[in-house]
């Protein structure tokens, strides 16, 4: 049996449970195995902050989200004093990209990730599914 896989959730993936996606579910379809979920601290002060600032669809986003994760991923603190919650995932991974696998919808994350050698779980809209992103498909 395969060891759980440990996906790192950034804050533009779990915006998505807005728009009624059930992220954790549908990534687990997509990589067909249990994963451990991880929040980094970065992403729920991010998450907070447009909670607390953003007014509308943002706001109401970030209030979601930050529920959504209540009992499905572990908080992970990163130790890293980055500008952004992207850059503190980027600066994070970087050490070991073949232990993680980071899922964003961010276009930007997910091409600086990949050139890194880091596995990227990312939203098809089109398809309305979740899809590794080489370097390595998820394994």
């Amino acid at each position: 049996m395969r060891p759980p896989c440990k996906i790192i959730l950034d804050t533009s993936v779990l915006m998505l449970v807005y728009e009624g996606i059930d992220v954790i579910e549908l990534m687990e379809e997509a990589v067909e195995r249990k994963c451990e979920y991880y929040v980094p601290d970065k992403v729920v002060e991010e998450l907070k902050r447009l909670a607390e600032t953003s007014r509308g669809r943002r706001g109401a986003a970030a209030r979601l989200a930050l529920k959504y994760i209540q009992g499905r991923a572990s908080p992970l603190y990163l130790g890293i004093d980055a500008p952004t919650a992207d850059e503190a995932i980027r600066e994070f991974v970087a050490s070991n990209p073949q232990e993680w696998i980071v899922a964003t919808a961010d276009h930007g994350m997910r091409r600086t990730l990949k050139k890194a050698g880091v596995r990227v779980i990312t939203w098809w809209p089109g398809k309305h599914r979740f899809v590794g992103v080489e370097p390595d498909t998820i394994e």
